[in-house]
């Protein structure tokens, strides 16, 4: 391997992530995993120097990491020492940089892979592990992964976190979990103490402090949608003790008749689906899982007037198709049963267009009126 790229290696796995892409919402999952090998390092350190009770001044400073590349399949950030630390390292130390930083890689999989394995496993660790093992992964949603790229849990497979074994992990080890949440929601109370409460769809009414934004951009627009991006700090039964931190919550205008009407419309129709079996069709036709209903809510959500003509239709293959015709045109975008985004653009004179991915389908909508844009969640 080239040595520029010696590095730890950690695969994002989900829709997400497809194509080498790195939203910038789960960077701080990155910064997490940084400050979780750093409180690693420091415990192989103090357990090897037998009689101190602190790290020496500026241990931290010298345990920097890089993102240097990122490689696909997913996505793979390549994190390495930084250049200054890659050179010399801590006194008293018998090893480099990145073999102490692998040393702590090997540690934080055996504590997940334990976890994962042993049902009545619960690990004692330091404040600064807690710490940044609680912000580790808060990012991920239910259909995503971190893969520690080159490890090797009990049964011989890549060690990994997901949402639910990260929450199930981190509950042993105190009462609750942080878990980063976007979505929309209404707005169900306006507080001239500086508050407002929003009725989300997973965890029901949750209380956001937003100082004077209360009455200056809220006071009036109760049941208007809000979206938000919120780290959330919950328990074990998943119940809201408080919202940690507000990335962003933004007012919707209310919207018309022929806005809800459309949208009625469209998500009846989604759910009609979401309730066919396996077998649906003469006994062939797989289920349409429920993250790809989402899929193609959140797209319809975004335009539902624009998408008001279109059929909605279930694939074999356990995906969604929706098709429309805009501008003389027919288009027919394909929601797969993986979640992947492509389509086809035909046009008065029978020629026909591949849309091989999400970018072309989001453009194409554009070009036809619609309001989606690229960048916007639609997973």
């Amino acid at each position: 391997m080239d040595e520029q790229l010696q590095g730890l290696r950690l695969r994002f796995s989900g829709r997400r992530f497809q194509g080498k892409r790195l939203p910038v919402g789960v960077l701080p999952d990155i910064e997490a995993f940084r400050d979780l090998i750093v409180a690693f390092a420091k415990a192989e350190w103090l357990s090897s120097h037998e009689g101190r009770r602190r790290v020496p001044r500026g241990f931290d400073g010298q345990l920097n990491l890089d993102l240097i590349a990122i490689e696909d399949g997913s996505s793979v950030p390549v994190l390495a020492p930084s250049p200054a630390e890659a050179q010399g390292f801590l006194p008293g130390m018998a090893t480099g940089a990145l073999d102490l930083f692998r040393l702590s890689f090997d540690r934080i999989c055996e504590l997940i892979d334990k976890a994962a394995n042993e049902p009545r496993y619960k690990p004692v660790l330091k404040r600064d592990q807690i710490s940044a093992l609680n912000r580790f992964g808060a990012g991920l949603r239910s259909d995503e992964k971190i893969d520690f790229v080159g490890s090797k849990g009990a049964g011989g497979a890549v060690v990994s976190i997901d949402a639910e074994s990260r929450k199930n992990l981190i509950t042993r080890i105190r009462d609750t979990y942080e878990k980063r949440y976007e979505g929309i929601g209404r707005l169900q109370v306006v507080s001239a103490e500086g508050w407002i409460e929003v009725e989300t769809e997973i965890y029901g009414v949750v209380k956001f402090e937003v100082g004077e934004r209360a009455t200056a951009e809220f006071d009036g627009s109760l049941m208007n949608e809000v979206s938000f991006d919120i780290l959330l700090e919950l328990d074990a039964e998943d119940k809201v003790r408080r919202v940690k931190e507000i990335y962003a919550v933004d007012l919707h205008d209310a919207p018309n008749e022929t806005y809800n009407s459309s949208l009625e419309r469209a998500v009846g129709r989604l759910r009609e689906i979401a309730l066919l079996a396996d077998g649906w069709l003469d006994g062939g036709g797989s289920r349409v899982q429920q993250s790809i209903i989402d899929i193609a809510e959140n797209l319809i959500r975004v335009d539902p007037v624009w998408f008001a003509p279109a059929g909605i239709f279930p694939t074999p293959e356990g995906g969604i198709q929706i098709e429309l015709n805009r501008e003389g045109k027919d288009l027919s975008i394909n929601i797969d049963a993986v979640g992947q985004l492509t389509g086809d653009l035909m046009d008065s004179d029978g020629s026909v267009e591949e849309l091989l991915d999400r970018g072309a389908v989001i453009r194409t909508i554009g070009l036809l009126g619609g309001s989606v844009e690229d960048g916007k969640s639609i997973g």
